[in-house]
């Protein structure tokens, strides 16, 4: 069975558009890592610090939380290279870009429940207040929900709703 031009042309724009969502999604992680990294190497550091041995104990367990999400964000984020070398190392599937979208949005989410945790325990040590911590951990949480989550979702609906199915500027995950 023969292709026609038109359908071969098809396969290779969607093959194109699959390799860049896979680089995209590769880029991404490999931005947001090094942050995480130091991050990481922060919350590891400050367990040895002096002033961590006088915490109470609900807030060693916090900082601990916190050193898991981002353990757990460091996975995820690492899974799209992982996945696609352990699944099909000379090809891209298709369904690597979703499981690639899905690990890298629940890596972010991860962070973000990481950095919250951190900015409430850090708020509440410098200004002497549990309730000043939840209040700027909840800014925080906010922030970062709005930033890499509803706005993004929400400028998605937008942009199919005025998008009138011109599917070629951009690949649908």
């Amino acid at each position: 069975m023969q292709m026609t031009a038109h359908e071969l042309a098809e396969v290779k724009a969607e093959n194109k558009q699959l390799k860049q969502c896979i680089e995209f999604i590769l880029e991404e992680c490999r931005m947001v890592l090094p942050g995480i990294q130091a991050l990481f190497g922060f919350q590891l550091i400050s367990v040895f610090n002096e002033r961590f041995s006088h915490l109470i104990s609900a807030d060693k367990v916090t900082h601990l939380a916190a050193i898991f999400f981002t353990v757990a964000a460091v996975g995820l984020l690492m899974g799209p290279a992982s996945y696609h070398r352990l699944t099909s190392p000379r090809s891209v599937p298709p369904e690597l870009c979703t499981v690639g979208t899905r690990l890298v949005c629940g890596g972010m989410a991860a962070l973000m429940f990481s950095i919250t945790l951190d900015i409430y325990l850090v708020t509440k040590i410098i200004l002497e207040s549990a309730t000043a911590g939840i209040i700027c951990g909840g800014i925080a949480f906010v922030f970062f929900s709005a930033v890499w989550f509803i706005f993004p979702v929400l400028s998605r609906r937008g942009s199919r709703q005025h998008d009138h199915g011109d599917s070629s500027t951009q690949l649908n995950l």
